[in-house]
């Protein structure tokens, strides 16, 4: 019963750091194509390179705790 709780909040964490990469992706592309468009492109790559790095790094939070599930 133990173990079946503990995957089970595995896989709810690994679920709730694949959203969070979502989020961060999202927001920092429409910050960037913001940025973009309105003619000031100072910004438009710290953007980028803030929302693809912050999704890599939940996304890859989120593979380790799916695996430690998927592990027993």
């Amino acid at each position: 019963m133990a173990e079946e709780l503990q995957k089970l909040m595995y896989l709810i964490s690994a679920r709730i750091y694949a959203g969070i990469s979502m989020v961060f992706l999202v927001v920092y592309t429409t910050l960037a194509i913001h940025e973009h468009f309105t003619g000031d492109d100072s910004w438009t790559l710290y953007y980028l390179m803030l929302g693809f790095g912050m999704f890599f790094l939940f996304f890859m939070m989120s593979g380790r705790t799916t695996k430690k599930a998927l592990k027993g």
